[in-house]
């Protein structure tokens, strides 16, 4: 069963309030402080935004910044939807995975995203900087918030838009991390190594 914090998710996403997901540690590294400086430019226009964040650690700061913000009501902070069986739905839910991230060696966050084809905002870090040249995802500069706010709000002003992402979000994914694509990368560079080292042991 998942959380009961998934349930205020669903019924927000049922009275149609647009939903932003960053399912990240709540350390500073992972730069909510940029997301929430976003979403207060974006709730300007969409005043029943709701922002939800499943992570560990203490929400006390982050929780302070949002009031200063005026997004009281419009942040969900919760460790119960960190369990791994919780993600993809929430995920799902999102109209706009965003990932402020200062720095990743992956980012496994937005291959799950992309998995399922949900549009994603995201700083050039990890994965993103393959991802970025195919248009798979909008980018914009570590603690940029106001390019990040315009991105979010181009999506979800944009159901064409949001749609095309999806499309090329599971296409990108289905040629480069599905088991066929990583396995037919693996036997070539298997191939490779063959060749070079003439078949020796």
């Amino acid at each position: 069963a998942l959380p009961e914090a998934f349930a205020e998710v669903a019924k927000a996403k049922a009275a149609g309030r647009p939903l932003l997901v960053y399912p990240a540690s709540l350390l500073p590294a992972k730069r909510h402080d940029t997301l929430l400086r976003a979403a207060a430019i974006v709730k300007q226009k969409l005043p029943n935004l709701l922002v939800c964040c499943p992570g560990r650690f203490s929400a006390a700061p982050l929780n302070a910044l949002a009031d200063s913000l005026g997004l009281r009501g419009h942040v969900l902070f919760t460790e119960s939807l960190v369990r791994q069986e919780a993600i993809p739905p929430l995920l799902g839910a999102a109209d706009v995975h965003v990932f402020p991230s200062a720095g990743e060696t992956y980012g496994k966050a937005l291959i799950e995203a992309w998995c399922i084809g949900t549009p994603t905002v995201c700083t050039r870090v990890g994965v993103v900087l393959e991802a970025e040249q195919a248009g798979v995802a909008k980018v914009c500069d570590i603690g940029d918030h106001a390019t990040m706010a315009k991105s979010i709000m181009e999506i979800l002003s944009d159901p064409a838009m949001a749609s095309a992402m999806r499309r090329r979000s599971m296409q990108w994914i289905d040629q480069n991390y599905s088991f066929e694509a990583v396995g037919q990368k693996m036997i070539s560079l298997m191939e490779e190594l063959v060749a070079k080292t003439g078949g020796r042991r």
